[in-house]
């Protein structure tokens, strides 16, 4: 197995409307934060990457948590996709993990899409992959090394080449 080499990500997938978000400063990365009371402290859930209000293909907002996805004790939390990208990103994500601000496994799934290359396009393909016998999960679920991403990029677009 040698060293493969993928590209960085730059574009990604909505995940309220499915569309691709072309660039980072198109995106949106967002949870909700509620209260649950004062002993506990704050919490969160729902973290995930949409577009942002002016690049949604809904209209202004029309990805973005709004109104009627809260309940009265939460809060949206939100920042540009650009504020989790590079080392700094990196470190603001693995700060949610560490201040217990969002479940772990909803920022390690962020960290993957937004840091490891290949991951974002391929996650949507590993399991008509598996299921074709194009690859092999010999890793923990969800943590494919970049060789394995990059043969699930192969199948995928040849896939999509035949359609």
């Amino acid at each position: 197995m040698g060293k493969t080499q993928l590209e960085a990500t730059t574009m990604w997938t909505c995940d309220t409307c499915g569309q691709k978000i072309n660039s980072a400063k198109d995106g949106w990365v967002e949870w909700l934060h509620f209260f649950p009371g004062p002993a506990s402290g704050p919490k969160g859930h729902g973290l995930r990457l949409v577009h942002n209000g002016g690049t949604s293909p809904r209209g202004l907002s029309g990805c973005q948590y709004g109104k009627g996805a809260k309940k009265p004790n939460e809060m949206v939390q939100d920042l540009q996709l650009e504020e989790f990208l590079g080392a700094d990103g990196l470190m603001r994500l693995l700060e949610l993990i560490y201040d217990q601000k969002v479940p772990t496994e909803e920022v390690l799934e962020m960290i993957k899409r937004l840091h490891i290359p290949g991951y974002e396009e391929a996650r949507l393909h590993f399991e008509s992959a598996i299921a074709a016998g194009e690859f092999e999960p010999n890793t923990a679920p969800g943590f494919p090394f970049q060789f394995q991403i990059a043969g699930v990029l192969k199948f995928a677009r040849s896939r999509q080449s035949d359609e």
